[in-house]
């Protein structure tokens, strides 16, 4: 059933109000396109390009082609009715939610989400600031969701990576138009969450894809954190879908005489976005109690991995050795980093456990 949903979101090219609108007409995809009457499907749902689009595909079988190609590539079609459908993407007030959702690698769950958005073209202030605030988060159990383009959106994405802090890339084309330089980071994005579109994997970028898309960055995160935009950045259309969509808005001020920071200080100005003056001021919006990250909020990520596994139970040496996959020297020094700082403790037994 599911290579249905995928070949008449081909047809309307991953826009979704002419999916919804055959949903309207016909509840069963399936024969809406083996057996509806023409006639019937043309007067309620193919107007325009979408006739031919219809006749083309179903001429040509290519969807299912494709389909059974991007099943054996690791890409999940997702309906909006199936469970594995992100559920805060259902309510998205005035904006129509997606259809489909095409998904390579899983959506974190448990996890509180933030966006972070910004301008393609930051400054050094911008990239220092969202660098500083990735390292911060990573203490606390927060998914970064961003649109994958250059600028703020790639430093957020590379250092929650590099701080080992899940994050969904948002895309505003086709899995498979993916960028051959962006390749790498979007492996190592699916190794802890997710690279997710609306859009069929085939179908490359459309300039009017990326505004839209960006009502899925918004709706799928609690809150959403502008870092930099300029007075008509796309950033400002993710934070309005936030705001349409009754999600929280954050931004960081800038320099008055920086145009990069003309967007983010208007909407501070305007009240549509909370001013962000210090890092609590974030966990404040998301509702997060400062004390959840205190043990966690740590420069290492081998300190991370060890208080991790320490949590479950107290460990020996060797026991955390074998466990953390790190080398004896790594472990050592870790050990030895955390007793200073008092994060741990040896018991008679040798074994080392968390102080709380």
């Amino acid at each position: 059933m599911l290579k249905y949903f995928h070949a008449w979101n081909c047809v309307f090219e991953g826009l979704p109000r002419p999916f919804w609108n055959l949903l309207k007409n016909f509840s069963d995809l399936e024969y809406a396109w083996e057996k509806a009457d023409f006639r019937d499907l043309t007067s309620k749902c193919l107007r325009g390009p979408y006739e031919e689009n219809f006749i083309k595909l179903k001429k040509s079988g290519d969807p299912f082609r494709q389909f059974d190609d991007f099943v054996k590539n690791g890409i999940q079609t997702v309906f909006f009715r199936d469970r594995a459908y992100p559920s805060v993407l259902r309510n998205l007030n005035n904006h129509l939610p997606p259809p489909v959702l095409y998904i390579k690698g899983h959506i974190p769950t448990g996890y509180t989400y933030l966006s972070i958005v910004g301008t393609r073209s930051m400054t050094s202030y911008g990239e220092q600031v969202t660098s500083y605030l990735l390292k911060k988060l990573a203490a606390y159990k927060i998914c970064i969701v961003s649109g994958l383009a250059r600028g703020i959106d790639m430093t957020a994405h590379i250092s929650a990576v590099n701080n080992g802090t899940p994050t969904v890339a948002v895309l505003g084309y086709g899995q498979y138009n993916v960028p051959f330089h962006l390749t790498g980071i979007c492996n190592k994005i699916i190794e802890n969450g997710a690279i997710i579109s609306e859009y069929p994997p085939h179908l490359k970028a459309q300039k009017y894809y990326f505004p839209l898309r960006n009502r899925i960055i918004s709706g799928i995160s609690k809150a959403t954190l502008v870092i930099e935009a300029g007075e008509k950045s796309g950033a400002l259309i993710t934070a309005k879908y936030a705001l349409d969509q009754g999600r929280d808005v954050m931004a960081i001020p800038g320099n008055i005489y920086q145009e990069k920071s003309i967007g983010t200080n208007r909407i501070i100005g305007e009240g549509s976005a909370s001013l962000v003056a210090s890092f609590n001021d974030i966990l404040d919006v998301l509702g997060i109690d400062k004390k959840d990250g205190s043990l966690a909020e740590l420069a290492s990520l081998n300190q991370k991995t060890v208080l991790d596994t320490l949590s479950r139970e107290p460990l020996s040496r060797a026991q955390l050795i074998r466990q953390t996959k790190l080398s004896p020297q790594e472990i050592n020094i870790v050990l030895t980093e955390l007793e200073i700082e008092n994060y741990i403790n040896k018991n008679r037994a040798g074994n080392y456990y968390i102080i709380c």
